[in-house]
């Protein structure tokens, strides 16, 4: 494979984890980012480094993502945790 290649798939892996980030499937996204991690190692590697403003464009989006991920988490558990709270709640009242 060439490096515009290995960008593009780098580009639509990152999109597919953006994809499941918005569908809060956490748990597919593993997988993706380990094939993302290796294609940017490949890229890093590789002696032609014309396609930086890609690689760069790229990286934003998956610290974007990376950060939409930590936000919603965040956000889960705190819905979790005040469900929980009134569970106990309404059980005690009983």
């Amino acid at each position: 494979m060439t490096d515009l290649d290995e960008l593009n798939k780098l580009e639509d892996l990152s999109i597919k984890i953006s994809d499941l980030i918005n569908q809060n499937k956490f748990e597919n996204i593993i997988e993706l980012d380990l094939q993302r991690k290796k294609i940017i190692e490949f890229i890093t590697n590789s002696p032609n480094l014309n396609h930086k403003k890609k690689i760069h464009q790229i990286i934003s989006l998956n610290n974007k993502s990376i950060e939409d991920i930590e936000n919603k988490i965040t956000k889960l558990n705190i819905n979790h945790y005040n469900s929980e709270k009134r569970i106990k709640y309404y059980s005690l009242n009983k």
